[in-house]
């Protein structure tokens, strides 16, 4: 049975995928779209539970399960520096609403990961009640409403568009 934490996601990871969709025409809201989706079935699924459960049973089996924090550090460590350069190569995306989708939605993704990891203390900071929810169920309702408007603006023309500056020979012609 699912918790109000859990249908806060189901419902806002369903928003956002749908505002994807409706903005698929132009890239990258249908892959997005396919991200969300995937999201959701997992959320339904749990997959990411089950795999925990998994891997920590083996641990179990063979004798290693104290012994691994330091192999959920590592790999906390390297879902860091796959973010990093994820985030690095989205920046170079040439629409701002685009880009801050690809990020907000990649956020989303990277907490599915970090929490399958399970790492104690991040667990702890993760799983604390705010109100009616989680704290991890209040960043998936502001990463899926970043999302949200992000692909709202980048179907009706990004009003977080610049204006472009004329360059300095435009402007001597002129004179």
């Amino acid at each position: 049975m699912l918790n109000a934490s859990q249908w806060t996601g189901l419902l806002m990871i369903a928003l956002a995928g749908l505002a994807c969709f409706s903005a698929r025409k132009r890239s990258p809201w249908l892959l997005l779209t396919m991200l969300h989706a995937i999201l959701l079935t997992e959320m339904l699924v749990e997959t990411r539970y089950r795999l925990h459960d998994l891997v920590n049973a083996q641990l179990l089996a063979v004798g290693l399960y104290q012994q691994r924090s330091g192999s959920q550090i590592i790999l906390l460590a390297g879902l860091a520096v796959a973010a990093l350069i994820v985030a690095m190569i989205v920046i170079r995306t040439r629409r701002p609403a685009a880009r801050v989708g690809l990020l907000s939605s990649g956020g989303l993704a990277l907490l599915f990961l970090v929490e399958m990891v399970s790492l104690h203390d991040i667990d702890a900071f993760l799983y604390q009640t705010i109100g009616p929810i989680h704290l991890i169920a209040w960043l998936w309702v502001l990463l899926c409403l970043v999302t949200l408007a992000a692909s709202r603006l980048d179907k009706t023309g990004s009003p977080i568009k610049g204006k472009r500056r004329r360059s300095s020979r435009v402007r001597q012609k002129r004179r």
